[in-house]
């Protein structure tokens, strides 16, 4: 076969190629980890403190939460909260400055049943999720 005849098929797997290594390295949603959860006196909702960036200017965050889980068992509940950064570099070769600074970001996650001593894990890593009770009445 000649090597023209190949020309055109290898120019288009490289071209497939380079735009899914591309749009791999766009995506900049993960998994949070949380560490601790508040549990309201209702028992229904736990309060997940995830650390977010300095807020900008405007006020908003870089972060950005996209999805949350709610994974409930007899004996457990499996948290997960996804989170976009839209100021994250877009590529693994460039890099990210940050202050180092982290701000206290609540996201609440809502139970079908109260928690009642089920044991709290964490989606992504499946460690266990410390759980502290609300004191203020929520």
């Amino acid at each position: 076969m000649p090597v023209s005849a190949l020309r055109g098929p290898c120019c288009a797997f490289l071209l497939a190629s380079s735009m899914m290594v591309l749009t791999a390295c766009s995506s900049q949603t993960n998994w949070q980890r949380i560490n601790i959860v508040t549990l309201s006196n209702d028992g229904l909702t736990l309060t997940a403190e995830l650390a977010f960036g300095e807020p900008k200017a405007d006020g908003t965050y870089c972060e950005k939460v996209t999805k949350t889980e709610v994974i409930e068992s007899p004996s457990q509940v499996i948290l997960g909260v996804q989170v976009l950064n839209s100021c994250a570099p877009r590529f693994p070769w460039e890099r990210a400055y940050t202050a180092g600074i982290e701000y206290s970001f609540p996201v609440k996650l809502k139970l079908k049943k109260p928690l009642s001593g089920r044991t709290v894990l964490d989606k992504e890593s499946l460690l266990s999720v410390k759980v502290k009770q609300s004191n203020n009445g929520s």
